[in-house]
């Protein structure tokens, strides 16, 4: 009896984990840590069980970040989620949507940081089609790929 029951819990906890994934696509292992309560050790286990049985993607960046996806998540789309997550790519993102193309000194006034971490941010989301650069008269307007 005890080994049904605790094949339940297992169940039970595993479809939380999946639900908190499908909701948040890109979630981070602390934000699941704190959404389910769950001690460090018994996370990982479950993550590592769902990810071996094909209910979730992982999806780890430089051995440094690691994000959960739905299963149904491509590659391409979860690269782009991630970038979305972070703060400063998705200042640029929404402030080139606003405005149109936009100039290099536009983005660093709106989003306050200085023109190194601009152009790391801006040579990701070039690196992944996300923006271009056009030049017009003389100076680099930056837009977004799918925008015309």
């Amino acid at each position: 009896m005890s080994t049904i029951n605790n094949h339940r819990e297992t169940h039970s906890t595993q479809d939380k984990i999946v639900k908190y994934i499908n909701e948040i696509p890109g979630i981070r292992y602390r934000e699941l840590l704190r959404m389910t309560g769950l001690s460090n050790g018994v996370l990982s286990y479950h993550l590592r069980s769902l990810d071996n049985s094909g209910k979730i993607r992982v999806n780890r960046v430089n051995n440094r970040v690691t994000r959960y996806f739905s299963y149904d998540v491509s590659s391409k789309e979860s690269y782009v989620i991630g970038l979305l997550r972070q703060e400063t790519t998705r200042k640029i993102i929404l402030y080139i949507l606003e405005h149109g193309a936009c100039g290099f000194h536009d983005i660093i006034i709106h989003t306050k940081k200085v023109p190194s971490t601009i152009s790391w941010h801006m040579a990701r989301l070039k690196a992944a089609n996300i923006v271009r650069y056009v030049n017009r008269m003389n100076s680099i307007i930056m837009r977004l790929e799918w925008i015309d």
